[in-house]
């Protein structure tokens, strides 16, 4: 479900209903997504996004701890006057900033059929930058 808010701000959630109550390795029950956009100052826009996810069953029979993520992105849209062929280009192009689970929380995920190792650790708090050049 999403709504359109005043000021180009923007929602959404989603939840995954699971119609099978046998409990799978691997399977997350349950998941629900939520996020909300907003466009600032002209030129930016700020993404923050949720998920939630509910324990997972290891080939072993052991159970994760229920995780909640937060993420977080901050796009950067220069738009200037079209006064050569250069500005065209720059126009077209972005500049983003993610940051991956905000909040540095230790999360692990099942593994296949390794008896040594039945979790695996996540990634902590990640960052990444992106320059999308458009031509």
């Amino acid at each position: 479900m999403s709504v359109d808010l005043p000021e180009g701000i923007k929602t959404y959630i989603n939840y995954n209903f699971l119609l099978n109550k046998e409990r799978l390795v691997n399977m997350p029950q349950p998941i629900c997504k939520f996020g909300v956009t907003i466009p600032f100052l002209k030129h930016f826009t700020f993404y923050t996004e949720g998920q939630y996810e509910g324990s997972r069953l290891t080939t072993s029979g052991i159970e994760t701890l229920p995780i909640l993520l937060l993420n977080t992105n901050l796009l950067i849209r220069p738009k200037v006057a079209e006064t050569n062929g250069f500005a065209k280009y720059l126009n077209q192009s972005y500049l983003s900033f993610r940051l991956y689970n905000v909040l540095d929380q230790f999360y692990q995920h099942p593994v296949g059929f390794q008896p040594n190792l039945p979790l695996m650790p996540q990634n902590g708090r990640t960052w990444q930058g992106q320059l999308t050049l458009v031509f």
